[in-house]
């Protein structure tokens, strides 16, 4: 019988890729989703390997509790489930509560009803590593030690709501390795960080429901042509599919038990990513603009160590002519 494994936010962009790779692997999924429309469309992808369980707030107490009551084998869990859009109106509790309330009412409920889960695996991201003040200091090198300076006065800042996306996910993962210093559960935990993260999705997200990381790549062709200057900060990138890989290979990995998992590809700023475009998309050419060709310097930012995480993942990342030609490819299959 297949073993089961609970993924929560299983119609999210990551989650899509990562709910794929479980599937080809032979386990079934459990899904949590917000609403009957994305469970169904995420069933009738995989009628035999998945099922899902309405859960409309991460942040609501024992919002889990009925996927682990209906589910009692489940032997791992994916927590993917978090805020992340800067939409009009938002404010700093809309980003911090439902990330540590989230986090923290999945372990809870799987220490409480998940009598045989053997591995948590969180999906965090650099937004808990990079020092926020000083930032994008060009010789320092960030590893799996490293953790966001930030303060929860700080990230509680409606006026700067970047710092509330920086905080929820400091503060999340923090609470995820109290949560296992103080509780002492019987599962282990994984924790995955991750830079900007593209590639082209998997599930039902469209152009005009984009991953806000992959519309910050799409923006590149909206550009003036004359533009020459682009300011990048910390460009540091993933591909998703490798996002995904870790997130499976960290399920089942002892060498990765209650460790963090840094999954990352490079720096890759708007001039790199236009030189690039331009040879793996010719038809695009006119629609760029050309900029200061070969100009990119990767060594003006922050330097990531992952040699550490590679190492136990065991896969190469994926080449950045991969992950832009892949992307626009999906964008072409939209129109």
């Amino acid at each position: 019988m297949a073993e089961k494994v609970l993924l929560t936010g299983a119609s999210g962009f990551i989650a899509g890729h990562v709910l794929k790779l479980l599937v080809e692997a032979g386990y079934f999924v459990v899904g949590t989703v917000r609403s009957v429309e994305k469970g169904e469309f995420l069933k009738k992808l995989y009628p035999e390997s998945f099922d899902y369980v309405i859960v409309q707030d991460i942040a609501a107490p024992n919002a889990f509790e009925e996927a682990f009551k209906s589910n009692p084998d489940i032997k791992y869990v994916q927590h993917t489930a978090s805020p992340f859009s800067f939409n009009e109106g938002n404010k700093a509790q809309d980003y911090l509560e439902p990330a540590i309330k989230g986090t923290v009412s999945v372990l809870k409920t799987t220490k409480e009803f998940g009598s045989n889960v053997k591995k948590v695996v969180i999906t965090s991201s650099f937004a808990a590593v990079i020092h926020t003040n000083p930032i994008d200091d060009p010789n320092y090198i960030y590893t799996e030690k490293d953790w966001n300076n930030i303060t929860l006065e700080q990230s509680s800042d409606d006026s700067v709501l970047i710092n509330a996306y920086l905080g929820s996910k400091t503060f999340a993962e923090r609470a995820a390795w109290e949560f296992l210093e103080k509780e002492k559960p019987s599962f282990t935990i994984s924790t995955v960080q991750l830079p900007l993260v593209w590639g082209p999705p998997v599930n039902d997200i469209g152009l005009s429901t984009l991953n806000t990381s992959n519309s910050v790549l799409l923006n590149v062709l909206k550009l003036p042509k004359d533009t020459t200057e682009f300011n990048d900060h910390s460009p540091h990138w993933v591909d998703v599919r490798d996002v995904a890989r870790a997130h499976v290979v960290a399920q089942t990995s002892e060498e990765l038990d209650n460790e963090r998992v840094f999954i990352y590809s490079g720096v890759a700023g708007t001039q790199l990513v236009l030189d690039v475009l331009r040879e793996v998309r010719p038809d695009l050419r006119d629609k760029l603009p050309v900029g200061k060709p070969g100009s990119f310097d990767p060594s003006k930012f922050p330097k990531v160590d992952s040699s550490k995480s590679q190492k136990a993942l065991g896969f190469e990342v994926t080449p950045l002519a991969t992950t832009l030609r892949d992307v626009f490819a999906w964008v072409d299959a939209q129109n």
